[in-house]
């Protein structure tokens, strides 16, 4: 998914909702940075976890930082040592989950 797209998908919801990560074990990943980084001549929005984080990004503050980067740049999560490209979102309860 590009920065474009997951900023029209995030707009909707409530600017102070906590945003995670869960990966196919179930665990839930916090973000606690993101990074621009180029890799074989392609640029990616990495948005890097850590696990059981419990000060992660809101929805505010990570479409702010998606805007400042081209609209095109595809956006990723990086957790041990592996990325992974974000595809969608799933809401549960108060909290975004990106998968």
């Amino acid at each position: 998914m590009n920065a474009a797209t997951l900023i029209a998908l995030l707009q909707d919801l409530r600017a102070n909702t906590p945003i995670y990560f869960e990966d196919g074990e179930h665990e839930l990943w916090g973000i606690f940075s993101i990074a621009s980084v180029t890799t074989n001549s392609t640029h990616i929005i990495e948005l890097r976890l850590q696990r059981h984080r419990l000060k992660t990004y809101k929805v505010w503050e990570v479409i702010v930082l998606l805007q400042q980067a081209d609209p095109q740049t595809l956006v990723a999560v990086t957790h041990t040592k592996k990325r992974q490209l974000i595809f969608g979102i799933r809401l549960a309860g108060r909290q975004v989950y990106l998968k």
